[in-house]
């Protein structure tokens, strides 16, 4: 799912499916356990981020918040894929 979501987010913009079902989950997995579920999570909400498949000010209110917090995890796969994303994101 976590692979998917990015992908399949063209499709599911306009039904609120992609808000309400997948990025929640995505965000969830943000804290999991399992450092390659954050790694997942974080690549695929910064796809969609970079999409511009959400309002900005979903965006800006719900996921950038979340991959801040991320800059900060304890793997240095999941921060350094943080750090990317912020280094290429305007």
């Amino acid at each position: 799912m976590l692979d998917a979501a990015p992908k399949l987010a063209p499709l599911l913009k306009d039904s609120n499916t992609l808000k309400e079902k997948f990025i929640p989950k995505m965000l969830d997995m943000l804290s999991n356990q399992v450092p390659n579920l954050r790694l997942l999570s974080a690549k695929g909400l910064g796809l969609i981020i970079h999409s511009g498949l959400c309002e900005k000010s979903y965006t800006e209110s719900n996921l950038i918040p979340a991959l801040q917090k991320a800059k900060d995890d304890q793997d240095p796969d999941v921060s350094g894929c943080v750090a990317e994303f912020f280094d290429s994101y305007s």
